[in-house]
């Protein structure tokens, strides 16, 4: 591990809370798939994201007869859907107080700091303006910089790119994050990582417990890991 320089957060669930019901995009895929003949339930852990259910759908309509490029449209569709609601909210919403201090107190620790989100660009950048904190951030990586695929999101493609624009490796930083598709990445560029963990995440985080180094209820405890990395590198 070298000297530590930089904590990278995931956004959503991690820096900002999840104010939102995306129960409507819930609804309209079903409406959407069950038009050829497929019954789904949604309350079962397999179907705890969107993610899951297309590529669910997408196995079980493969013998129907289905309009050539259903779920490319499907996805699009449910892009603008999601893009309207988090934009909507994006316009009151704003960092915790507890957050912009942990966030300050770690730039005050000289480090870097970094987002890699599947969220849009304009959605991120309104939240920190709205709370003053958008100079605290020295990379931000974005669903704006590549292709979302919700039957494959890749976010290593994300967090590389922010550890380039970090000017950074993997070993010289901590990850934050609540779903496995943010601790995988951060594993395997041999970052520190950190889950935080709620009653919504713990089935996926328990899934994946021997790639975390650290599990946290919340960002402000993200600080006393940091100091204590530092203090025992120092020794």
């Amino acid at each position: 591990m070298g000297k530590l320089k930089a904590v990278v957060f995931d956004w959503d669930g991690v820096l900002v809370p999840i104010r939102i019901n995306l129960g409507i995009v819930f609804d309209y895929i079903i409406t959407e798939i069950t038009k050829y003949g497929v019954n789904f339930t949604i309350n079962s852990d397999k179907f705890s994201t969107i993610e899951a259910l297309l590529k669910t759908a997408k196995k079980d309509l493969q013998s129907k007869d289905i309009p050539k490029n259903f779920f490319e449209r499907l996805q699009d569709e449910v892009l603008v859907i999601i893009n309207e609601i988090f934009t909507k909210d994006a316009l009151t919403n704003s960092l915790s107080t507890e957050v912009l201090q942990s966030l300050t107190q770690i730039r005050g620790l000289g480090l870097k700091i970094g987002i890699f989100t599947i969220n849009r660009l304009h959605i991120v950048e309104k939240i920190l303006n709205n709370s003053n904190a958008l100079h605290l951030f020295d990379a931000i990586v974005t669903q704006d910089d590549f292709v979302l695929n919700f039957e494959k999101i890749n976010k290593k493609e994300h967090l590389d790119a922010c550890l380039e624009r970090l000017q950074i490796s993997g070993e010289e930083c901590i990850v934050v994050g609540d779903r496995p598709m943010d601790i995988l990445p951060a594993y395997l560029a041999k970052a520190i990582t950190v889950g935080i963990l709620n009653q919504e995440n713990r089935h996926q985080m328990n899934a994946i417990v021997d790639k975390l180094n650290y599990t946290i209820k919340s960002v402000e405890e993200i600080n006393q890991i940091i100091i204590s990395h530092i203090e025992r590198k120092e020794t």
